[in-house]
């Protein structure tokens, strides 16, 4: 998991680098439960928001500043359960939407069309 918030933290990662390591830190998470269903409705889940999320990701004014501080919630989430508490884990996870929200919230949406998107790999 750590790995995915270094390189998530990265001052060039691009906007679907990000996406992809924040998916897959959100599997590992899933994985790490034990609960072959719950790792599967994630992987389900990512590969159906994987468009809205990067265009989302792209209308921010400012990606940087953003980046940030999602991956300052995603570190409080990892320490959460590094130190054992899935409770503490939980109650961290709605601030990640609530980063997006804020951030989009006032702003237009992108001009990316479904062409102009990265295929998924």
């Amino acid at each position: 998991m750590r790995t995915h918030l270094d390189v998530m933290a990265g001052e060039q990662v691009t906007v679907a680098e990000f996406n992809e390591h924040d998916t897959a830190f959100h599997v590992a998470i899933a994985r790490a439960s034990g609960n072959p269903l719950v790792t599967e409705m994630t992987i389900a889940l990512r590969q159906a928001m994987r468009g809205t999320l990067l265009d989302r990701l792209s209308a921010l004014p400012d990606f940087r500043a953003t980046q940030r501080r999602l991956c300052r919630e995603h570190d409080g989430i990892h320490d959460a359960l590094r130190a054992g508490d899935g409770a503490w884990a939980a109650d961290l996870v709605p601030n990640l939407t609530n980063v997006i929200d804020a951030s989009v919230a006032t702003h237009q949406p992108s001009r990316i069309t479904p062409s102009e998107q990265e295929t998924p790999s």
